[in-house]
């Protein structure tokens, strides 16, 4: 039998103090790595998430009908309800434009080119751009006049995260159509 070692007793601190080290570094990278990873997570869920909206918009467009803006008897248009679960992390989602084209934080709901685009910025991520399909029909925000929406000079923003509930309604204002976007 052997006796009592010493150094071997000494050598327990070392051993701990070295593995607690190692399993620290491998926790730091660790969480660097969900830090940048994130946001791009983030993003992509939002892209497809608009990708997939711009799917039912086309189909909309395609095979609805459109609401006559300019006679008031005129039935609604054919509308999609979505909800729309935008990440905590999102800076905005933009129908019809892309509210900061300078990139200096200054958000406007302008309209760029015929408005059919989705825009959104998630935080530490990248502008992204969803472009609705062919036939292109361009967002609008909604204007409630009391009765009704009509048509608003703009796109319609959304700033930052949660969830949301949209209505799409297809309208023809003369020969022009466009999908009024506002919150249901």
């Amino acid at each position: 039998m052997r006796g009592f070692d010493a150094r071997a007793v000494e050598m327990v601190p070392i051993r701990v103090i070295m593995s607690l080290a190692i399993i620290g570094a491998i926790l730091g990278v660790w969480a660097v790595g969900v830090y940048v990873l994130e946001p791009t997570l983030a993003s992509q869920r939002l892209r497809e998430e608009c990708e997939g909206l711009a799917g039912e918009l086309a189909s909309l467009v395609q095979g609805g009908a459109p609401r006559d803006l300019r006679d008031l008897s005129s039935p609604l248009g054919t509308r999609r309800v979505v909800s729309l679960e935008v990440p905590s992390g999102c800076v905005y989602v933009s129908f019809g434009g892309d509210p900061d084209p300078d990139g200096d934080g200054v958000l406007d709901s302008g309209v760029t080119g015929s408005g059919a685009m989705v825009v959104f910025l998630v935080q530490g991520a990248s502008k992204e751009v969803v472009w609705l399909s062919e036939p292109a029909v361009g967002f609008r925000a909604g204007v409630f006049n009391g009765q009704r929406y009509r048509l608003g000079q703009g796109g319609l923003v959304l700033r930052g995260g949660g969830r949301t509930v949209l209505t799409f309604e297809l309208v023809r204002d003369a020969v022009d159509m466009f999908i009024l976007v506002y919150r249901a």
